[in-house]
């Protein structure tokens, strides 16, 4: 039975997100099969990324014993799992790139969806003992101070955890499409432009309700501050010619709140109605959007550059104030960049959806 119009936008809207995110978990697995296979790797400590890949690097990509007590994912046992995922994604990049061709036949697409849910499961399965493992490396005693044993922990773990789901949405995003190609497709862009009008949302609530009392004693706390004083905080600059103050910064929320507004208005009306002819319309938001996460990133650069020049002039305590620097802006940088893959999905999308719509 050959597939409808709706069925085959569905189709290579599948077929070109999953080949790129494939492609991209598979380079990552196969990087870590490698670290793991390699001779141990010396790893300084003058910088404050130092430390984060040297807690990644301890924690998983070191043969022997565990690294805090009653650890699942040693390194043994996190490559296994890393043979695992690359295999997955090399399978899922082929497969998507065949539903990509012309003829695709329905029993194709059942195969590529019961695959899609496998990855899903395991990439669950993989964060729910990830975040056991963290739960367990914060609670273990092997360094004996409190604020820097959760300091290593979330620079070993959360990382790879974040990883791991794909960055939550994306992987909300696969489970839809691998539940069915043609029911809900048409909730994708608002599941995600849902996702980023809330967070857009709380930011301006915070920016003009600040909490009255941030939790400093632990490291996530320190993290919380940090974000909160570099972006939420209604005085001055943090350092010097910052340009994401707070009142700069509630400028641009307030912008990026109503363009997700709308995306999720136009994708409700575009795909609930499956009107191909106003796809186009669905595709120009999109790339606004997109333009915007563009420029914001650019801007959340510069001011990371800016940070990290301002604070290596103080010679006493250099590591601690970078880290101040990547614990405030990174996590705000990777968030307005959808995680970068989520990112280069949003164009393709739309520059393939346009491209459809001009040919109707």
């Amino acid at each position: 039975m050959e597939l409808s119009q709706v069925e085959l936008k569905v189709k290579q809207i599948a077929g070109v997100l999953c080949t790129i995110e494939g492609l991209a978990w598979t380079i990552m697995s196969f990087i870590c099969i490698i670290l793991y296979n390699s001779e141990t790797i010396y790893i300084g400590t003058m910088s404050y990324w130092n430390l984060v890949e040297y807690s990644m690097y301890t924690m998983f990509f070191i043969s022997g014993s565990a690294v805090f007590p009653n650890q699942t994912l040693t390194g043994r046992v996190f490559t296994g799992f890393a043979w695992i995922h690359f295999l997955l994604n090399v399978l899922w990049t082929v497969m998507s790139l065949l539903i990509l061709r012309t003829q695709t036949t329905r029993q194709r697409l059942t195969g590529w969806s019961h695959l899609t849910l496998t990855i899903c499961a395991w990439d669950f399965v993989t964060v729910l003992i990830l975040g056991v493992d963290y739960k367990n490396c914060i609670s273990g005693y092997f360094i004996g101070n409190a604020a820097s044993q959760e300091m290593v922990c979330a620079n070993g773990i959360l990382p790879v955890l974040v990883i791991a789901a794909k960055g939550f949405v994306l992987w909300i995003m696969n489970l839809c499409l691998g539940v069915t190609l043609l029911l809900t497709t048409r909730r994708l862009k608002r599941i995600q432009g849902s996702a980023w009008a809330l967070m857009s949302l709380i930011c301006l609530v915070l920016y003009n309700s600040p909490p009255h009392d941030v939790n400093t004693t632990t490291y996530m706390g320190s993290v919380n501050l940090a974000i909160y004083e570099f972006f939420l905080f209604q005085s001055g600059d943090v350092f010097d010619n910052q340009s994401f103050n707070g009142a700069t910064f509630a400028g641009f929320v307030w912008i990026y709140f109503f363009l997700n507004v709308l995306w999720v208005v136009v994708s409700v009306y575009v795909w609930s109605q499956d009107i191909s002819k106003k796809t186009a319309l669905w595709s120009y938001v999109t790339l606004a959007i997109c333009l915007w996460d563009f420029i914001i990133v650019v801007i959340l650069g510069a001011d990371y550059g800016k940070c990290l020049d301002f604070v290596r002039s103080d010679q006493l305590n250099p590591i601690v104030l970078e880290m101040i620097c990547a614990n405030a802006i990174l996590p705000v940088l990777v968030v307005a960049a959808k995680g970068f893959v989520l990112w280069f999905v949003n164009v393709a999308l739309a520059l393939l959806l346009m491209n459809a719509a001009n040919q109707a």
